[in-house]
């Protein structure tokens, strides 16, 4: 097995233990979340593969700030509650994923030599802004 496959084995472990304890609120995903996307980000720089490289160290900076947002303690020291959001909410979100998906599709097309770089561009903007909600704790 190579090293490569070892590290591709564990972040894909890590990252299901994430999404799972996630779905228990435990705040125990965040570590596992960071511990996958920063193994993946290191494959992408050595794969030479920048964009995904880009998109994990984000991941990074994401989970650090879910980690934190879902430690902190209320008044009440309740853990911070579920939300949802309004139909304006969810319209404002919808509005900021094709904002964002203009800019960077229009960027990808414009300064490199990608492929389907609109597609992309939505499914990555999308993710950010999910994985944000996400750590916000709103379904």
């Amino acid at each position: 097995m190579s090293p490569f496959t070892f590290l591709e084995i564990l972040a894909t472990i890590s990252g299901i233990l994430c999404v799972y304890l996630q779905t228990k609120e435990k705040i125990l995903a965040w570590p596992f979340g960071i511990l996958s996307v920063t193994i993946s980000a290191y494959i992408f720089f050595h794969s030479k593969l920048y964009s995904d490289l880009g998109l994990h160290v984000i991941y990074i900076f994401l989970n650090i700030y879910g980690w934190y947002n879902w430690s902190r303690k209320e008044a009440d020291l309740l853990p911070p509650p579920i939300l949802s959001m309004g139909k304006r909410a969810f319209l404002f979100v919808g509005l900021i994923v094709i904002a964002m998906s203009s800019v960077l599709g229009f960027t990808m097309g414009s300064l490199t030599d990608a492929d389907l770089y609109y597609y992309d561009a939505f499914t990555t903007s999308g993710s950010l802004v999910a994985q944000f909600l996400l750590a916000k704790k709103y379904i």
